[in-house]
């Protein structure tokens, strides 16, 4: 049932914003499981060597920035295959994902968590490294 159909046989907003919300905000299994899996480490992990690793390049917070987005990208373009996958793709096809379709669709409470922990111990970091040097100025 699309939009339009749904409005012309319901008139109450009740409905329609329960299956709004069902449809687009109910969370899976897996969102719901607030444990925090070796996965999440390993991230912070490879963001904290990749920030530490560029920081004879650039400041800290640079060096945070890009860790992350790499580990974001990684995010999306696992989103994209998953998606793929569900729509019947195979290894050698075109990939039947729309544009920007992995940022907005596919994110789990693990997918965040993959981001969002690395992205607040990069954060740490270069507030660390930040106040050391400030303190090694006075």
């Amino acid at each position: 049932m699309n939009y339009e159909q749904f409005i012309a046989h319901n008139d109450t907003h009740e409905e329609l914003m329960s299956i709004i919300a069902h449809n687009f905000f109910s969370p899976t299994s897996a969102e719901v499981e607030p444990n925090v899996n070796i996965t999440h480490l390993e991230h912070v992990f490879v963001a904290l060597l990749i920030q530490i690793v560029l920081l004879p390049f650039a400041n800290a917070r640079v060096t945070g920035a890009i860790a992350v987005a790499i580990l974001l990208g990684r995010e999306i373009a696992q989103h994209e295959y998953r998606l793929g996958i569900q729509r019947g793709w195979e290894w050698g096809e075109t990939l039947p994902v729309g544009m920007f379709e992995g940022v907005w669709r596919g994110w789990t409470l693990d997918s965040v968590l993959d981001v969002l922990l690395p992205a607040l111990a990069c954060t740490i970091v270069a507030t660390a490294i930040k106040v050391i040097k400030a303190k090694r100025r006075n």
